[in-house]
């Protein structure tokens, strides 16, 4: 049996408690471009799109559930997933915006040297975030 051709990666999902408070931080924190909103009555959800080179971002809230955190904020129960990954050009720099920003970040930023720098962050519902630099690549 042939394997299956993938082409490319369609979307990435994470589930939200208030979409407005989501899209705010993904917009205007992170700088994502926003593409659609639009609530499904027939499936309970509501959900909305942000543009990604490689695929996209899709948030989803519950439309029958209580606003209020879904995750767990703790990161070491959560060992780094689900998590959605960015590569940034100028790692120094991206760190320096995003705490210009108000983003805490999830301890501190991690290296191997002379291959790859990383640091985590979480969005309003403790979604955990990554940006990466590959030194290398």
């Amino acid at each position: 049996m042939a394997n299956i051709k993938f082409k490319k990666v369609d979307h990435f999902a994470f589930l939200v408690s208030d979409m407005d408070k989501a899209i705010d931080f993904y917009q205007n924190t992170l700088g994502l471009k926003f593409l659609s909103r639009e609530v499904d009555e027939e499936h309970g959800e509501e959900f909305s799109y942000f543009q990604l080179e490689g695929g996209d971002l899709e948030l989803l809230k519950r439309l029958d559930r209580e606003k209020g955190p879904i995750n767990t904020p703790n990161f070491e129960e959560r060992a780094n997933s689900p998590h959605l990954a960015f590569t940034v050009e100028d790692f120094g720099e991206a760190i320096q915006k995003l705490k210009q920003k108000n983003v805490s970040f999830i301890g501190k930023p991690n290296e191997i040297e002379n291959k790859v720098k990383w640091a985590y962050f979480s969005d309003p519902d403790n979604n955990i975030i990554e940006i990466v630099h590959w030194l290398n690549k």
